[in-house]
């Protein structure tokens, strides 16, 4: 959570050019903070800019308590990183898409 794995983004490039699925929370930890979303690392955009894939930015709504329901995931439209030479801008893009399906009241799940 606090270094950087060389290896594991190399490994997570090499599965979405193979076609596979990598889930990633951008925050890196668990949020227990009174804000919405903590800053966001920049791995997802970075990987998804670095294999061609699109992102589908998802949010977990609800309150977890062991053993019992109550979270819904959420899932917003994918999209492809446009600027590859600005990644500060696109991971404020991710950011903002998962806010605003956190934010949302009429949530479709899946």
């Amino acid at each position: 959570r606090k270094s950087k794995n060389k290896e594991a983004v190399y490994e997570a490039i090499n599965m979405l050019k193979n076609g596979e699925v990598v889930g990633i929370f951008p925050e890196g930890t668990l949020n227990k903070t009174e804000y919405i979303v903590m800053p966001f690392k920049y791995g997802a955009v970075k990987i998804a800019s670095s294999s061609n894939c699109p992102i589908v930015p998802f949010a977990i709504k609800g309150e977890y308590k062991r053993f019992r329901k109550g979270l819904k995931i959420v899932f917003g439209r994918p999209y492809y990183i446009k600027d590859k030479n600005d990644l500060t801008k696109e991971n404020i893009k991710l950011m903002n898409q998962i806010v605003r399906l956190l934010k949302e009241k009429n949530e479709k799940t899946k």
